[in-house]
């Protein structure tokens, strides 16, 4: 662990997050007026990561609000923050997450959609209304390319790889999934990492399907252009990559589709 606190840089200390509340709330003071309210999370897991939560009400039933009453203080709020912080982007290099609540017939209808920097900076926000949660992540600066060419001089442990995959992956990993460990060494095949997506039922998701497989083009791509960079200094590792669909077929009669992300590598 030693090793990758000195890959990832350092964690955030107690100071550093308490820093951080007291910019967000005297930023958005005014906000605190109207029942907002800003929740400020470290996790142990993630250290160097720090979550920022911005609601209404409460964070489990939150209050849905509308972008219009809140655009000037929190656009003004989110200059200095990425002056400031390293934020954190997702697969698609958005930044800002924006968790709506929409009344539905019987339940609330809940959907999430990621803005990018620059249209955050322009206020270009298409939904602007029944906002329930707006939630921005904080992370400490990183060379990405640094930190891949230290694994590929280091020992080249499975621990430490398996760090590299879920920083590329770091979405899924945030939903619950995580990437799952076989040691092929004996058996004349390579040592993989494996991803399970359960898309549910197949029967009219293609809307669904369509985005995950979006998801996971942009995430190879990235992947992929990080290997060829290290495989120009490091010509004598090989990886393989591989994203393949099957069919889980259940005696009810009801399906699950599931998408693999394979991952091999070898020094």
């Amino acid at each position: 662990m030693k090793y990758l606190r000195k890959i990832f840089e350092s964690d955030f200390t107690e100071k550093e997050v308490d820093e951080l509340k007291d910019l967000c709330e005297g930023s958005l003071v005014y906000l605190l007026d109207e029942d907002f309210h800003i929740r400020v999370r470290h996790s142990n897991k993630r250290k160097e990561r720090i979550r920022i939560e911005i609601y209404k009400g409460e964070l489990a039933f939150p209050k849905p609000f509308n972008w219009n009453d809140i655009d000037d203080y929190f656009i003004t709020f989110y200059q200095i923050l990425s002056k400031n912080y390293q934020l954190q982007t997702n697969w698609a290099d958005c930044t800002v997450k924006f968790d709506y609540r929409k009344p539905a017939k019987n339940i609330w209808e809940c959907e999430s959609i990621w803005v990018s920097h620059e249209d955050m900076l322009n206020n270009v926000i298409i939904d602007k209304n029944y906002i329930g949660v707006i939630t921005i992540f904080i992370e400490k600066k990183r060379n990405s390319m640094k930190y891949i060419r230290k694994i590929f001089e280091s020992d080249f442990t499975k621990e430490i790889i398996l760090e590299y995959l879920e920083s590329c992956f770091v979405d899924y990993i945030d939903q619950g999934y995580k990437f799952v460990y076989y040691d092929g060494t004996n058996t004349g095949f390579f040592s993989s990492y494996t991803m399970e997506i359960n898309l549910g039922e197949p029967k009219g998701e293609f809307n669904k399907i369509a985005e995950i497989g979006r998801k996971i083009t942009e995430i190879s791509e990235n992947f992929e252009d990080n290997m060829r960079k290290v495989n120009i200094e490091y010509p004598n590792f090989t990886y393989y990559y591989n994203v393949f669909f099957d069919e889980i077929q259940y005696q009810n009669g009801n399906q699950d589709l599931i998408v693999y992300i394979e991952i091999s590598i070898r020094k």
